[in-house]
């Protein structure tokens, strides 16, 4: 019996290990998150600043008009595309319109430049914060 469990054990976690390897053609698809060149927004950071300015809406007046910021994740794919895109960190208390306006504005966003990591284009994660204040 003793013999038995032992063999069951070391059956048990070979295949379990053998069924967590990653391929290197999944590997290379995993988005960076420290890469050589950054991905860029079209006409550079004084453009995106203006877009979301531009672009973000608020909710119709209120008594009180919350400030605060809401973080968003995503990922500038190789093409320059946006996707999986997700609240990092929400606005808070009054959150809900303000994270759905957040996504929003990301999905909207016109194609990146994508970022570079030993000469390659890659998949790159970036968090960028949207900013709510009183108008």
């Amino acid at each position: 019996m003793k013999y038995f469990t032992i063999i069951f054990f070391f059956t048990v976690t070979s295949n379990l290990l053998g069924q967590n390897q990653v391929t290197r053609q999944e590997l290379d698809s995993l988005p960076y998150l420290i890469v050589d060149k950054e991905p860029e927004f079209p006409g550079g950071n004084d453009s995106l600043v203006r877009w979301i300015s531009r672009s973000k809406k608020y909710p119709p007046l209120q008594r009180h008009e919350p400030q605060g910021t809401v973080i968003v994740r995503f990922v500038i794919e190789k093409n320059g595309k946006v996707s999986n895109i997700e609240i990092a960190k929400s606005f808070g208390q009054y959150g809900e319109y303000y994270d759905n306006e957040a996504l929003r504005l990301i999905k909207s966003m016109p194609d990146w430049t994508p970022g570079q990591k030993d000469g390659k284009v890659v998949r790159t994660v970036k968090n960028l914060p949207v900013k709510f204040t009183i108008r």
